[in-house]
C-alpha cells in the first residue's frame, strides 16, 4: 500500500469514527453527511468499485448511510443505498468465487435482513405497499443453504415476517395507528382483531399458516 493510500485510509477511518461518535449523540444529519464524505474518499481509492480490502469499510460505511439517511427521512436515498449495499456484496461474492449462490451469500450477512426490513418500511412510507410486501416475499421465498430450521437464521427471518405483519395489519384496520405497533416488540390483539388480519392475508393471496406464522412475531 502507498504512502498515499496510507494517509487516504486513516482519513476515512477518522471520517467513520466522528460520524459513529455524532450518530451515538443524535445529530443524525452530521453523521449522515460524515458517512458520504467517507464513502465518496472510498471511491476515489477504488474508482472501479473494486472494494478488496476495504470491505468492512465498505460495509460499515453504507450501513452506516442507509440508516441514517431512513432517520432523516431522505428515502429516495435509502432506496439507493440499498441497492448500493447489494452491489458491494455483488462484487466482494464475484471476487472471492463462492461455491454458494448469491442469495446464499447475501443471506450469511446478518446486515441483509436489516438493510430488507428497512426497504420493505421505506417502501410502505413512499405509499409503495405492494412492492414493499413484494420485496420480502421474495427474499423470504428465495432458497438458501442458510435453513430456515437455523435458530439464527430464523431469527433474523422473523424481523422480516414482522414487518409484513405490521403492514397488513395496517391494511387490515386501519384506524389502529401504525406507531402502536413499531412502540412495541409485542403487544395483544383480541381474537376479532387477529381474525380480520388473517382474512386480509387471505385476500392478498398469503395461506393462512403464513398469515399465524406472521402473527406470532408480533403478538
Amino acid at each position: 500500500m502507498s504512502n498515499k493510500n496510507s494517509k487516504e485510509i486513516k482519513n476515512l477511518n477518522k471520517l467513520m469514527n466522528l460520524a459513529d461518535l455524532h450518530f451515538a449523540k443524535g445529530d443524525v444529519a452530521k453523521a449522515y453527511e460524515l458517512f458520504k464524505k467517507a464513502y465518496e474518499l472510498l471511491k476515489q481509492l477504488h474508482s472501479n468499485k473494486q472494494y478488496g480490502l476495504y470491505f468492512p469499510q465498505a460495509m460499515i460505511i453504507i450501513l452506516g448511510l442507509i440508516t441514517s439517511s431512513f432517520n432523516l427521512n431522505k428515502y429516495k436515498d435509502v432506496l439507493k443505498y440499498i441497492e448500493e449495499y447489494e452491489e458491494i456484496l455483488k462484487e466482494r461474492y464475484e471476487s472471492q468465487g463462492e461455491k454458494e449462490s448469491f442469495v446464499s451469500y447475501l443471506k450469511s450477512h446478518s446486515s441483509t435482513y436489516y438493510v430488507q426490513s428497512v426497504k420493505a418500511r421505506t417502501l410502505e412510507i413512499l405509499g409503495r405497499v405492494e412492492d414493499s410486501l413484494r420485496s420480502i416475499d421474495n427474499f423470504l421465498s428465495q432458497n438458501s443453504i442458510h435453513s430456515s430450521s437455523n435458530t439464527i437464521t430464523k431469527i433474523y427471518e422473523n424481523i422480516l415476517r414482522r414487518e409484513r405483519a405490521l403492514i397488513i395489519a395496517q391494511l387490515a384496520i386501519p384506524n389502529i395507528m401504525l406507531s402502536k405497533f413499531r412502540g412495541s416488540t409485542a403487544f395483544h390483539l383480541d381474537e376479532k382483531e387477529r381474525e380480520r388480519i388473517i382474512a386480509k392475508y387471505l385476500e392478498l393471496g398469503y395461506d393462512e399458516d403464513t398469515a399465524r406464522q406472521d402473527l406470532d412475531t408480533i403478538d
